[in-house]
């Protein structure tokens, strides 16, 4: 009988039937959002360390075997750790995303498809990167896709391109690729 009046005094408490002194917290957690920011920051720093070490250990044993050079095999004399293969996955691991450049062309975006009286086919015009060099494929099932040619820039970032043998299909899709 007693446990049962604590019990029903614990639901009253806390505002629900059942919820406990972790359900409180973790509703007053959800509310600060900074804590949710450290504890991310918290979660990404130990995958970072977690794959350093992984990877240093990979490190290691190649050097046991001979396969990388003698001293990433060596261990610190007092802490016992492969401190040289750590630091050569450490330049790895920061080294590469560094010195690495990643190029992201953005979607080009159509302003006009239509046909065009000149030619007898569709004119394709769009906006795109002034430095960058697009493509255009054509499909009659969007499923099989050919390249019919590369769009001509008449200025700055405006691209066109002249489809003439369109006039021959009853239907044609047209795509957009760089390069």
């Amino acid at each position: 009988m007693q446990e049962e009046v604590q019990l029903q005094s614990q639901r009253e408490v806390h505002g629900q039937r059942g919820a406990g002194q972790w359900a409180v917290a973790w509703r007053r957690f959800k509310r600060n959002r900074s804590g949710l920011a450290g504890l991310a920051m918290i979660s990404f720093f130990a995958l970072c360390l977690s794959c350093l070490n992984a990877g240093a250990r990979v490190i290691y044993a190649m050097g046991r075997h001979g396969i990388f050079h003698a001293a990433t095999a060596t261990a610190h004399a007092q802490n016992e750790t492969p401190h040289i293969a750590v630091t050569v996955m450490a330049a790895i691991a920061f080294g590469v995303p560094a010195l690495a450049t990643i190029n992201i062309v953005p979607a080009p975006t159509v302003t006009a498809v239509g046909p065009d009286q000149n030619s007898n086919g569709v004119a394709l015009s769009f906006t795109g990167l002034s430095n960058a060099t697009y493509s255009v494929l054509a499909s009659t099932d969007l499923t099989n896709w050919t390249r019919i040619g590369a769009a001509s820039q008449p200025s700055t970032g405006q691209f066109f391109f002249y489809d003439t043998s369109v006039t021959n299909l009853p239907q044609r899709f047209f795509r957009i690729r760089s390069p």
